[in-house]
This record gives C-alpha cells, structure tokens and sequence, in this order.
C-alpha cells in the first residue's frame, strides 16, 4: 500500500466493514462478501442510538442492483462521529462521483 491510500476499518465482536483501494468487504456475523469498487453503485450510512451505545450502519448497492448492509455497535458516540469523517474520506476518493 502506498502511503496516500486512504482505509476506513470499524468493527465490533460480531461485525466489520473495511474500505480501502481495493472495495468495501463487509462482514456480519463472521461471513465477509467482498465488494469492489467497479460494481458499487451508492453507499449510504445511518448513525443510531441504541439502548445501550450507537451503531453505524453502512449499506452498499452495487450494479446489478443487490444491497449489502453491515451494522457496527459501540459505547461511544464520539466513536461513530469519527467513522463517519474517516468514511467520508474514503467515499470522497474512491467514489467522487457519487
């Protein structure tokens, strides 16, 4: 990787999503589908609060239409706040168009 490569990693006991050069590999409950950034139409992201934390859930569309979401849970909402800057980041370089 070189060092002007942006990467984007939130996860939690059960789930990750990961974003890089390559694409978006999402895992939720230990199965990852990988996604690479050719056939990803839109992602959309949502912050919620939870009983107990907030979550970030982000969705991924691709070209032939199917849709991917992944959701990751934490205690802190300055956790999420973060993600989504450094989701942002990564979106704003590998899809400007979007």
């Amino acid at each position: 990787m070189s060092g002007d490569e942006l990467e984007f990693l939130a996860t939690d006991r059960k789930n990750a999503i990961l974003a890089d050069a390559r694409g978006i590999p999402l895992g939720v409950d230990g199965v990852t589908v990988d996604l690479p950034w050719p056939f990803i139409a839109p992602v959309t992201y949502e912050q919620a609060i939870r009983a107990i934390g907030y979550g970030l859930t982000v969705a991924v569309d691709t070209s032939s239409g199917e849709r991917h979401t992944c959701q990751v849970k934490v205690r802190q909402f300055h956790r999420t706040e973060a993600w989504i800057d450094e989701l942002e980041a990564l979106l704003d370089r590998y899809l400007p168009n979007r």
